[in-house]
This record gives structure tokens, sequence and C-alpha cells, in this order.
């Protein structure tokens, strides 16, 4: 069974204005009074060592040269609230491997990712398949050391009874 945090990174799938279409769209096909709830972790871990920097650097890279733009995480709130009452955001913070069942927990959605976006990363990284799977590993042994730690950020509010119609561009 995947950990609960396999649902997120939705933010690595849209650009700033597909995640408003997106919203728009949830917004529209809620019902009114249905509360609508959004969840997502930073990309960037803090305190991070050497080697899981360099991956984070060109995961960053090859996100950028996609027009995803991660900064969404930080800004749920803020782009739920045209559109709901009520709304509540704020971001929870949890360890990468480290720190019992939570950490081991996102540590092995974290490694599953890394491996995942293997072929996008792996040529900007400029490294080989046996390099890439030391950086890997190394991330692992630095996240113990560094106690590296990331933020999971979420808002959730109420689609107002009377609210009209929301349309998505496209």
């Amino acid at each position: 069974m995947l950990p609960p945090f396999s649902k997120w990174l939705m933010v690595t799938a849209f650009s700033a204005d597909d995640w408003q279409n997106a919203i728009r769209e949830i917004v529209r096909v809620t019902a009114p009074g249905g509360y609508i709830e959004l969840v997502e972790s930073e990309i960037n871990a803090y305190q991070k060592g050497p080697h899981h920097s360099r991956w984070n650097n060109a995961f960053y890279a090859v996100l950028a040269s996609r027009n995803i733009h991660v900064n969404v995480t930080t800004d749920l709130g803020a782009n739920l609230r045209p559109y709901v009452d009520s709304v509540t955001s704020d971001y929870v913070s949890y360890p990468l491997n480290w720190g019992g069942q939570v950490g081991d927990m996102v540590a092995q959605n974290t490694f599953k990712i890394m491996n995942s976006v293997r072929p996008q990363v792996l040529p900007v990284m400029g490294c080989t398949e046996e390099e890439y799977d030391a950086i890997i590993a190394l991330s692992g042994d630095e996240m113990k050391r560094y106690r590296t730690w990331n933020n999971g950020h979420y808002a959730f509010g109420r689609k107002s009874l009377t609210t009209p119609s929301v349309t998505t561009r496209r």
C-alpha cells in the first residue's frame, strides 16, 4: 500500500494557468455547499545535503523547462479564495527518512519519485545510471544526517450555496 502522500504532487503536473483552470473546474463540479480541499507538498526540501540538493536542482530545472511553477503550493489558499467561502490554509512540516514511521513513509515515496523521474532528470544531471542510483542512496543517508524536512500545504473551503456557475477557460 502506498503512503497517503502518493496522491500529492499535482504541483508537478500543472502550469500556473492550468492550476487556475483545474481549480475552476473543481469548483464547477462541486455541489453548492460542498467542500473543496487542496493538499500539495513542496518540491523543495529543507536542510538538504549536497547530493539531494543536486537532484532537487535538476528536478526543478526539468519542471521549469515545462513551465511548471512549483511555488503554487504556498499559494493554495490564495488560489482557492476567489471561488469559495471561508478558506482555511496552512501547512504542516514533516521529516524525510528520520523521525519514525512518517519520515520512513515520506522517504519511501521520495525515492519512488526520484526513480520515476529518472529519464527526465538523468540528462540534466549529466550522470550515469549507476551514479544516479548512488545519488539516491546518498540522498537517503543525507536526509538522516541533515534531518531534512519538508512542508505539506493545504487549503479548504466551502462552495457557497448561491455561487454562480464558474466557467473554465479552454
